[in-house]
């Protein structure tokens, strides 16, 4: 049963970014196939009872399991009307907010769409005509809405401290591959992410490192909403590198830490900018 089910899972998301992807929009991302499938499927094999269990004579356990087709398909629908409901929710929110608020409550509301579709396949399984429910919504009328709103988001980057124009690049070529355009800093604003750098002497090496000085840098970044006046996020990575020198010491560390920037720090901030 759980094979079944996962396999459609995955083919359920499978087709819906390939329906995103006809839009012509930069490649989104959704939720996995793993946590689309953790999400429904575990809740749906929770009615799932074992009637027969038997012992073959090489000692190998059977057993028979069993799913109330009539039972799970009312659940199942259940669950479907519920995540239409948070979607119809977040799409009226995402109407009447400013710019930053606006890309959240579309990410949900697609977030939702997308675990609903995930169910509605379930659903084509337990049925025995094989149909689902037709949402009252589009993903993909969704989807080119929320790029559409990223999009028209004007995002400020600063940062201070050592090496501040080394990172500023990394934190706007993060930025930049998830679809956001930045603005310069002194302009009307809708979000302004602020970077902070600073290195620490981490002290010399002991036994076979005696020789090498460590360096250890902090970047922390805050997002902020203009338009609200708040926090959305606040977020630091760090990085100890050592070397002969400390200031190579140092320079390493700049240079891992854009790394990271540019990788992780970008998805973090596009995680918070869409509630996730």
């Amino acid at each position: 049963l759980s094979k079944v089910f996962v396999s459609r899972v995955s083919s359920v998301s499978k087709d819906f970014m390939g329906a995103y992807s006809q839009t012509g929009s930069q490649p989104l991302e959704t939720q996995s196939s793993e946590s689309l499938t953790k999400v429904s499927t575990e809740k749906l094999l929770s009615g799932v009872s074992v009637l027969e269990v038997w012992i073959s004579e090489k000692s190998e356990i059977y057993a028979l399991a069993c799913l109330q087709r009539a039972k799970t398909a009312a659940s199942l629908r259940e669950q479907i009307s519920q995540f239409d409901d948070k979607s119809g929710k977040f799409l009226t929110e995402a109407g009447s907010q400013d710019k930053a608020s606006r890309i959240k409550a579309l990410a949900r509301a697609l977030d939702s769409m997308v675990q609903r579709e995930a169910l509605n396949g379930e659903l084509r399984i337990v049925n025995t005509s094989g149909l689902g429910v037709a949402s009252p919504y589009s993903p993909v009328d969704v989807s080119e809405a929320l790029e559409g709103a990223v999009a028209a988001l004007r995002v400020g980057v600063t940062a201070e401290g050592p090496s501040a124009t080394d990172f500023r690049g990394a934190l706007i070529e993060g930025l930049t591959k998830r679809g956001y355009q930045i603005s310069d800093a002194g302009s009307d604003l809708d979000v302004l992410i602020a970077a902070s750098i600073r290195f620490e002497d981490a002290g010399a090496g002991s036994q076979s490192a005696q020789n090498s000085y460590f360096a250890r840098g902090v970047v922390q970044v805050e997002v902020k909403s203009i338009g609200e006046n708040r926090v959305i996020a606040s977020l630091n990575e760090s990085r100890k590198e050592g070397h002969r020198s400390l200031q190579e010491a140092e320079r390493r560390v700049a240079r891992e830490l854009a790394k990271k920037i540019t990788e992780v720090v970008g998805a973090k901030i596009d995680n918070a900018m869409k509630g996730r």
